[in-house]
């Protein structure tokens, strides 16, 4: 059918039909020995929250990170910040990035969004 041939293998749609994105929620938030890191958890509707390392200190305070709902990319691979084990990626949107007074504000799913769902178009 039409789904069918929208992702076919190699196409735009197939290649993200890929991407392992999940609406989650940061359920724990500790600042990292660094200037710039957080080490959070998030949950994405598995049996354990993914640990994930990410630069929003200048951004956002811990409280307004904690228990917030977010898009996360799941299927990337581990990568390792200053010891720490990062096994997913928030999404977020940057304005001004070039300019040094960069705005940056995480995608967020509908409020009250079940952890684990994966948005759709």
């Amino acid at each position: 059918g039409v789904v069918k041939k929208a992702l076919a293998e190699g196409s735009p749609e197939g290649d993200l039909a890929k991407l392992d994105f999940r609406c989650g929620r940061i359920i724990e938030v500790r600042r990292m020995p660094s200037d710039t890191l957080y080490l959070l958890s998030v949950d994405v509707g598995e049996d354990k929250p993914r640990q994930v390392v990410s630069s929003l200190v200048k951004h956002y305070r811990e409280e307004e990170l904690e228990d917030r709902q977010v898009v996360v990319y799941c299927n990337i691979k581990p990568g390792r910040m200053l010891g720490w084990i990062s096994d997913a990626m928030l999404l977020n949107a940057t304005k001004d990035r070039s300019t040094g007074h960069d705005r940056c504000e995480l995608l967020t799913p509908p409020r009250g969004t079940k952890e684990g769902t994966r948005p759709m178009c």
